[in-house]
C-alpha cells in the first residue's frame, strides 16, 4: 500500500472508533447503575439483604448490557423508549421504568423489584 492509502485508512479507522465511543453519549441512560434496594410486595430492604454480593448493571452503547446479580454476570441487551426500559437476559425480556438516574425493574419477572441508581 502506498503512504496515502495507509494514512486515509488510519483516518477512517480513527473516525469509526470516535463515532462508536460517541454512540452512547447521546443516550443519557447509558452508564453504570448500582442496586440500592429491593422491593417484594410492600416490603423494601437494602440490596445486601436480598443479594449478599449486591447487584449492578451497565447499560452500554449499541444496546449491550451486563447485569450482575449476587456475583453472577449476565450479558444481554437493552433498549429504552420514553420512561420504559427493556432489559433482555437469557432471552427473557424484563420491562421497567427509568426516572432521572433511577431504574426500577423486576429482572426475570420473579416478583422482586430492584431499584438501581446511576453512578
Amino acid at each position: 500500500m502506498n503512504k496515502f492509502v495507509k494514512k486515509a485508512l488510519c483516518i477512517v479507522m480513527a473516525l469509526v472508533l470516535t463515532m462508536s465511543l460517541c454512540a452512547c453519549s447521546s443516550d443519557p441512560n447509558c452508564g453504570s447503575y448500582v442496586c440500592k434496594t429491593v422491593t417484594v410486595g410492600d416490603i423494601t430492604v437494602n440490596v445486601n439483604e436480598a443479594f449478599v454480593n449486591g447487584a449492578s448493571m451497565e447499560l452500554k452503547q449499541a444496546g449491550a448490557c451486563n447485569v450482575v446479580l449476587d456475583g453472577k454476570t449476565y450479558e444481554g441487551s437493552w433498549k429504552s423508549e420514553g420512561s420504559q426500559v427493556t432489559i433482555t437476559l437469557e432471552e427473557e425480556p424484563s420491562v421497567g421504568t427509568i426516572s432521572g438516574n433511577t431504574i426500577s425493574i423486576d429482572i426475570f419477572d420473579i416478583g422482586m423489584t430492584l431499584i438501581f441508581e446511576k453512578n
